[in-house]
């Protein structure tokens, strides 16, 4: 806990520091991530996260098209403060999607924001690209922390 809180206020002075204005409009309801790799030789599978502000949460693994789809629930307002600290630090908004080739089994991460007003915003990354990408490894880190503890099972991405 206390390292995921460490990760969050570092990205969000990482945020501060940048130089990109965030665009214009509300903040996003609903929060989508995708880890890719569903057919990946190794055999983890893809994680779906969506996380809605108001505190729904639900878990889809996916591996090799055999999909486990985990109820819906609503987090405490603690876990969903934490969560959208961490979404709202990672600057999905503001980030550029991977401009190289993948190498051989690396996933895609899909990253989507959607506000009330309709518009929605996606970017893919590599997963080694988002690993060298600060703000956003303590969203990456807070999303395993909650499919853990909602769920009891430990993703891989």
């Amino acid at each position: 806990m206390k390292t995921a809180l460490a990760l969050l206020l570092a990205a969000a002075l990482l945020g501060a520091c940048g130089d990109e204005a965030a665009p214009p409009g509300p903040p996003p309801d609903v929060f989508v991530f995708d880890s890719g790799g569903a057919h990946h030789i190794q055999g983890h599978g893809a994680w779906r996260v969506t996380a809605s502000r108001d505190g729904r949460f639900q878990a889809v693994h996916d591996v090799r098209g055999d999909e486990t789809v985990y109820d819906e629930v609503v987090l405490e307002p603690p876990a969903r403060a934490i969560l959208w600290a961490a979404i709202d630090s990672a600057g999905i908004d503001t980030l550029t999607a991977s401009a190289r080739a993948g190498v051989p089994d690396e996933a895609e991460l899909t990253f989507r924001l959607e506000r009330s007003t309709g518009e929605t915003i996606e970017v893919q990354i590599w997963q080694n690209d988002a690993r060298e990408r600060l703000t956003l490894q303590p969203l990456l880190q807070e999303l395993k922390i909650r499919i853990a503890e909602t769920y009891g099972v430990r993703p891989v991405f």
